[in-house]
């Protein structure tokens, strides 16, 4: 006997004309070259990866049949468009991101009469998959590998990648 769905009824589309201006220019201030990238943020990463084993531990000892998640904060001193669908590709859960401003420093400078830099405070969920994904692509990065399809963006993220972090820490 076939299942019998609710009716799902969807609002008449509208166009929504984007909003004028010059167009996004990738890193239009300055970001750390990838060797200083690397150097800055690998404790960064190792603390991300020892924290993530150990909740991953905590969780396994006392719980069955489900995979430990973690909250991951990603702070950027840059804008990075469609960053849901890029972090989806990397097996992440987006849970949100807000505009945010970054305080400057020798590597994230600003220019001009500003005293801080637009940036973007990104939150997904990680499960063991994803961290395994993320930690890859960081990896490939690094050596200056192809990140492999529909992952490209992901060069755009750790270039201008001020912190990353657990929530809470």
């Amino acid at each position: 006997m076939p299942r019998k769905l609710p009716l799902l009824v969807f609002p008449e589309p509208i166009s929504i004309s984007p909003p004028k201006g010059g167009g996004y220019v990738p890193h239009a201030l300055p970001v750390p070259g990838r060797s200083r990238q690397a150097e800055r943020l690998e404790p960064q990463i190792d603390q991300v990866r020892e924290e993530f084993s150990r909740f991953k531990g905590l969780v396994d000892a006392t719980m069955t049949g489900g995979e430990p998640e973690s909250v991951l904060v990603l702070e950027l001193a840059d804008r990075v468009d469609d960053l849901a669908r890029v972090v989806e590709a990397a097996s992440l859960e987006w849970l949100g991101e807000w505009d945010i401003e970054i305080d400057p420093d020798d590597d994230f400078p600003v220019e001009g009469r500003k005293t801080t830099r637009d940036g973007r405070l990104f939150v997904s969920m990680a499960d063991e998959r994803g961290m395994r994904e993320l930690l890859s692509l960081w990896d490939k990065w690094k050596r200056e590998k192809p990140l492999g399809r529909g992952k490209t963006k992901w060069r755009d993220i750790f270039a201008c990648l001020k912190n990353i972090r657990r929530w809470g820490t």
